[in-house]
C-alpha cells in the first residue's frame, strides 16, 4: 500500500515538473528577443541539458546566407563545443533528414565510451530550420513527458528565429537609406504581420500547453479527444473536426470523436484508407495532407460524407502511436482557405499531444488487465462448516500461484482456527516438481498449526509427481473427489472412527 502511494506521488510530482517545465518553456521567446540565431542555439543547448535527463545535447540552425550554426552541450565536458562539427556529423548521420517528423536511434557515444539514445526533433516553421538532438543512456529515454518538452523546445525556438528573421530583415531595410520611406512601410506592414503571426503563434502554444496539461492530468480519453476538437476548430476557425482511428487490418478508419457533423456520424463513420480518402492518403505519404479546394482534387476520393457537409478545405495530420500510427487527426472548413505553415504544426502538436495520452491510456489499460488476470488467478478459501476449510484449484498453477496457496491457506486456518482443510485439484492437469514440493511444505506448515490436510482430485499425472519426489503417502491424506474430502474432513471433525 505504502509503495502503491509512493508511485502516486512521484507520478504526481513527475507531472508538476513536467508543468513547471512547460511554463519555463514558454518564457524562452521573451528571453530570445534581439538574439542572434547562434545566441539562440546556445540558450536552448543550455536549457535543456539542464531541464533534461541528458548526456549530451547538439542543436543546429541554418544561419543567413547559407551559414550552418552548431552549438552542442555534453554533461561534464565543457569544451566540447570545440568539436561541434565533429558531434555534429556523427549525431546528423544516423538522424537523417525528413519534414515534421521525429527520428530515434541507439549509436555509439561521439565522445565517450558506450552506447546512448538519441532523439531528433526537427524546428519548423514553414519549411526545416534545424534540428535539436537530445541523447541520454537512461533505457527508458525519451519518455513521454521528455518528448513532450522537447517538441514545446522546438516550437518556441521556431518562433524565435522568425522573429531574429523578421528583425534582422527590418535592420536590413533600414540600411537601404534611399528607400526610406517605402522601407519603413514595408517594415511596418512586416511587424504587424509578424505581430500578428506570433499572436496567433502565442495562442496556439497556449492550447497545446492547455491540453498537455489536461494529458498529463489524466481524466478519460473521450474527453480530452472531445476538448482537443473544440479548441481545434475555434483556434483555426473551421467547422469541422474529427479524430479518425485506424482499424485493424489498417483498411479503414473510424470517426471515434467529432464536432460539426451530424447526428449518428461519430462511431458509426468509417473512411477507406489509400487514396480512397484524405485521411488514408496521410498515413499512405507519412506525412499532412492540405487541401485548399476539395472540388478540384485529384490525389484522392472525396467521400460523400464530406461532399454532404459542404466541405472544401480540409488539412490531415497522422497521429502517433507505438510502433504504428494511431489514426488521423482532421479539420475542415466549408470554405476555400490557405492553412499556414503554423496551422499545420499547431494541428500536428495537437495529434502529438492525442498520440502520447493514447499510448498512456493503451498502456493503463494493459495493466489493468494484467491485474485482472491476477484477481481471477487467485486462489479462494471457503469455509464449509466451523473448523473445515475447502481450497478449489482451477488451471495452471505455477510457483507464485502455490505460494499465494500457502499464504491464503495458513492465514485462513490460524484465524478460524480450522482443523481440516480440504485442497481439491481436480481443475488442474499438469503440475512440476517445484510445485508439488510447494504443496507438500503447505501440508506439513498446516499440521504445525494443527490442522490436518486432505488432497483430492488427483490425476494420475500428479500422482506421478507425487511418486517420483519420493512422498510418503501414509503421511498424506488423499480422497478420490471433493465430495469424498468434504465427508471425511467431517469425520475428523465430528471425532468418528474410520470406516473399515
Amino acid at each position: 500500500m505504502a509503495e502503491a502511494a509512493k508511485g502516486k506521488s512521484d507520478e504526481l510530482q513527475a507531472m508538476r515538473r513536467s508543468l513547471r517545465d512547460l511554463v519555463s518553456l514558454s518564457t524562452l521567446p521573451a528571453i530570445w528577443v534581439g538574439q542572434e540565431p547562434a545566441q539562440i542555439a546556445g540558450i536552448l543547448a543550455d536549457v535543456l541539458l539542464n531541464m533534461l535527463r541528458l548526456e549530451i545535447v547538439y542543436v543546429g540552425l541554418r544561419g543567413p546566407e547559407d551559414s550552418f550554426i552548431q552549438e552542442v552541450r555534453a554533461d561534464g565536458d565543457p569544451n566540447i563545443q570545440e568539436r561541434a562539427a565533429q558531434v555534429g556529423q556523427a549525431l546528423g548521420s544516423r538522424t537523417g533528414e525528413g519534414l515534421y517528423g521525429t527520428t530515434m536511434a541507439r549509436i555509439a557515444h561521439p565522445t565517450k565510451p558506450g552506447e546512448i539514445t538519441i532523439h531528433a526533433t526537427p524546428i519548423v516553421h514553414e519549411r526545416e530550420l534545424g534540428r535539436v538532438v537530445a541523447g541520454s543512456r537512461l533505457p527508458d529515454f525519451p519518455n513521454a513527458q521528455e518528448r513532450l518538452l522537447l517538441s514545446v523546445a522546438a516550437n518556441q525556438t521556431a518562433i524565435a528565429l522568425r522573429g531574429a528573421q523578421v528583425l534582422a530583415d527590418l535592420h536590413a531595410a533600414n540600411q537601404q537609406k534611399d528607400y526610406l520611406l517605402a522601407c519603413e512601410q514595408a517594415a511596418r506592414a512586416e511587424a504587424e504581420k509578424v505581430s500578428a503571426d506570433l499572436d496567433t503563434r502565442v495562442r496556439q502554444q497556449a492550447v497545446v500547453a492547455e491540453l498537455s496539461q489536461q494529458a498529463l492530468a489524466g481524466g478519460t480519453l473521450r474527453a480530452l479527444m472531445d476538448r482537443s476538437l473544440a479548441v481545434v476548430t475555434e483556434t483555426l476557425q473551421a467547422r469541422y473536426a474529427s479524430v479518425m482511428e485506424l482499424l485493424p487490418g489498417q483498411e479503414a478508419l473510424l470517426v471515434c470523436a467529432g464536432v460539426g457533423w451530424k447526428e449518428g456520424l461519430v462511431e458509426t463513420a468509417r473512411f477507406k484508407t489509400g487514396t480512397e480518402s484524405q485521411a488514408g492518403l496521410a498515413l499512405l505519404s507519412g506525412r499532412p495532407t492540405i487541401v485548399e479546394d476539395l472540388g478540384t482534387e485529384t490525389r484522392f476520393r472525396v467521400s460523400e460524407t464530406l461532399r454532404e457537409h459542404g466541405a472544401m478545405s480540409g488539412m490531415n495530420v497522422i497521429i502517433p502511436g507505438r510502433g504504428s500510427p494511431y489514426g488521423v487527426l482532421a479539420v475542415y472548413s466549408t470554405e476555400p482557405r490557405t492553412f499556414s505553415g503554423d496551422d499545420i504544426h499547431f494541428l500536428q502538436a495537437i495529434a502529438n499531444v492525442l498520440g502520447t495520452a493514447i499510448e498512456r491510456a493503451q498502456a493503463d489499460e494493459a495493466i489493468s488487465r494484467q491485474q485482472e488476470a491476477i484477481r481471477k488467478l487467485s486462489t479462494p478459501v471457503l469455509q464449509v462448516r466451523e473448523g473445515l476449510l475447502i481450497v478449489p484449484m482451477i488451471g495452471e498453477i505455477d510457483s507464485g500461484r502455490a505460494g499465494q496457496l500457502t499464504e491464503q491457506l495458513l492465514r485462513a486456518i490460524r484465524r478460524q482456527r480450522a482443523k481440516v482443510a480440504v485442497i481439491d485439484v481436480t481443475g488442474t492437469a499438469t503440475i512440476d516438481s517445484t510445485v508439488a514440493n510447494r504443496l507438500i511444505q503447505t501440508v506439513q506448515a498446516a499440521r504445525l498449526l494443527g490442522a490436518k490436510v486432505i488432497i483430492t482430485g488427483l490425476s494420475s499425472e500428479f500422482a506421478r509427481t507425487l511418486v517420483q519426489l519420493g512422498v510418503d503417502f501414509s503421511k498424506l491424506a488423499t480422497m478420490g473427489d471433493l465430495q469424498g474430502g468434504i465427508e471425511e474432513g467431517a469425520r475428523l471433525l465430528e471425532g468418528a472412527p474410520e470406516p473399515e
